[in-house]
């Protein structure tokens, strides 16, 4: 398998790039800090977890729900390298490469294809407006 990672710097290019993927049927991933913050496991295990009948806290005469705090930069940061790692196999000095546009508030679309058509998934994610693609067997 080939993974493919397209770097977006719009929404509106990440939407129409996941369009056309999925209308050839091509699976992808949308990797950016709200995707990252939204997936099961995200949350740092130093925090404590709001579980079902849980109360809600009182402070100064209010009920506050017991919520999560929001992932910290360094958090997402993190996360995005574990991802790529993990689950694409990417090596370190790409995980870091990337993560420096990250950070920078990119968006990544990466989909793993075979051979025959991971050069339509990259027409595809070049033609949506990607500011880079790259192939990494």
């Amino acid at each position: 398998m080939t993974t493919i990672v397209g770097i977006f710097d719009e929404p509106e290019q990440v939407e129409d790039a996941t369009k056309r993927l999925a209308a050839a049927e091509l699976d992808a991933v949308v990797l950016d800090e709200t995707t990252l913050g939204q997936e099961p496991g995200s949350l740092d295990p130093v925090y404590p977890a709001l579980v079902p009948g849980a109360a809600a806290e009182v402070v100064a005469g209010r009920v506050e729900p017991n919520l999560l705090p929001k992932r910290d930069k360094q958090s997402l940061i993190r996360a995005f390298r574990e991802r790529l790692a993990e689950d694409y196999s990417l090596p370190d000095d790409v995980t870091a490469a990337y993560a420096t546009t990250f950070t920078h508030g990119g968006t990544f679309v990466v989909v793993c294809a075979d051979k025959d058509d991971s050069e339509r998934a990259i027409q595809m994610l070049r033609d949506a407006g990607a500011s880079g693609v790259n192939k990494h067997d």
